[in-house]
C-alpha cells in the first residue's frame, strides 16, 4: 500500500511492488493476476487494520468520545500521501 500512496497507482508497476516485497515478478503474478486485484487487496486489508484499531481504541474504558474522535482523525491525517501532508508539522501522531 505504502507504494501505491507515495508514488500513485498509475506510476506504481509490478516491479515495484515485487522488489519491496523481495520477491519475483513471477511470484508476484502466480498469487495477483493484475496490479487492480493487489491494490483492491491491498486497500481491503488497509482498511480491515484501521476498523480494527478503532474498535480496539474504542473499546478502552479511559477513552473519551473526544478521545475517540481525535484518535479517528489523526489516522486518517497518517492515511493521506505524505505528499500532501508534511510530518514535521504534526508531532506525536502516530
Amino acid at each position: 500500500m505504502t507504494e501505491f500512496l507515495h508514488k500513485g497507482v498509475k506510476s506504481v508497476k509490478m516491479d515495484d511492488i515485487a522488489n519491496a516485497l523481495a520477491i519475483s515478478k513471477r511470484t508476484l503474478y502466480e498469487i495477483y493476476s493484475n496490479k487492480e486485484e493487489l491494490l483492491l487487496e491491498a486497500v481491503r486489508i488497509h482498511e480491515e487494520e484501521f476498523n480494527d484499531h478503532m474498535v480496539q481504541y474504542s473499546q478502552n474504558k479511559n477513552h473519551s468520545v473526544m478521545d475517540i474522535i481525535i484518535e479517528f482523525y489523526k489516522k486518517q491525517v497518517l492515511r493521506l500521501p505524505t505528499t500532501l501532508w508534511k510530518p514535521k508539522c504534526i508531532k506525536n501522531i502516530a
